[in-house]
């Protein structure tokens, strides 16, 4: 069965505390999936959760070298970064930590991208 390395573990490890400046625990799990979008077909996958500023956070790990990343306040609300899969999970990581701060910053009503121009 496909399963996280420790190597992986580790280097996922590395990210959230110093993206926190402080420990977070990380959760490994299996959930089910669905690999392909056409297919009815569940199958279970090694998942790392984490939890830090009111949000939760899952790496699924979908083959040796494909990682998808999720984030939800509630069950019924979750978010994905633009891409679909990453080939390592740092990069992964740090896709779905950019997507929390960027959806954060809109829900306080940051604009991404804005200048000066646009303030004026």
């Amino acid at each position: 069965m496909l399963d996280y390395m420790e190597q992986e573990c580790q280097a996922v490890q590395q990210v959230l505390n110093e993206r926190y400046k402080s420990h977070i625990e990380i959760h490994l799990a299996d959930c089910e999936v669905q690999p392909g979008k056409d297919s009815d077909e569940r199958v279970e996958r090694p998942a790392i959760f984490w939890n830090a500023l009111d949000c939760n956070f899952v790496l699924i790990k979908m083959a040796d070298d494909e990682f998808q990343g999720f984030l939800f306040y509630q069950p019924d609300e979750h978010f994905a970064s633009a891409q679909q899969t990453y080939s390592n999970a740092v990069n992964c990581v740090i896709a779905i930590l950019q997507t929390q701060a960027d959806q954060f910053g809109e829900s306080q009503g940051y604009v991404s991208g804005a200048t000066a121009a646009d303030i004026d």
